[in-house]
């Protein structure tokens, strides 16, 4: 979450390695590329519960052993960090969407959010960090579209990641307000986008892998 101005608590540095863990959130992705099952008798999904697992680990000890981590923010040490809010986000991604739709949503989100944030920080605007937001998510996910995705129609394409651009850029928004972005801009652009690609796959006949 890129909320006002506020760094991590341990500092410029632990800020720079919040936003650099966020951009690595893109390499989850990897995920739908794994075979299922890993091995006779160990689905793929277990990897997501194992995650989560440790994850809830890591907030029970913060507070209850009132821990602060340096790379959390002075709003988080009430409530969960954002590192979780990824987390859970990113597996509901991958359990509801498939590799079409949740490549896009995990990679530009990884991307976007910090980079809106610095932008925002630099200048003060909250205006010009939605624009930032925007413009890199479009081009991001963009990419990831035309990269991945089995079908050549421009115009169904460009209309996916409008889609999905203009709903992350309203996510990081009431994300910061009422949940947290990490979370909203992982959910909603994928569950916006998921209801334009059954469309798709009734007109398009796509046959995904």
């Amino acid at each position: 979450m890129e909320e006002n101005n506020s760094g991590a608590i341990g500092g410029r540095k632990w800020n720079f390695a919040r936003r650099f863990v966020h951009v690595l959130l893109s390499i989850g992705v990897l995920y739908y590329w794994l075979p299922d099952p890993l091995m006779p008798g160990f689905p793929k999904w277990f990897l997501l519960v194992i995650g989560l697992a440790i994850i809830a680990f890591i907030e029970i000890l913060r507070f209850g052993m009132k821990i602060k981590l340096p790379w959390t923010r002075p709003y988080e040490e009430g409530r969960l960090a954002g590192h979780t809010y990824s987390a859970v986000g990113a597996v509901i991604v991958f359990l509801i969407a498939p590799m079409e739709i949740g490549t896009p949503a995990i990679i530009a989100m990884a991307w976007a959010d910090p980079i809106a944030g610095e932008v925002r920080k630099r200048t003060g605007r909250r205006e010009i960090g939605w624009l930032a937001c925007g413009i890199s998510y479009a081009i991001i996910a963009g990419i990831v579209v035309f990269l991945i995705v089995p079908w050549r129609d421009v115009g169904s394409m460009g209309l996916l990641v409008a889609i999905m651009t203009i709903t992350a850029v309203f996510s990081e928004e009431i994300g910061q307000k009422y949940l947290d972005d990490d979370f909203t801009m992982l959910v909603l652009p994928t569950a916006v986008a998921m209801i334009y690609w059954v469309i798709l796959l009734d007109r398009l006949l796509i046959v995904t892998p």
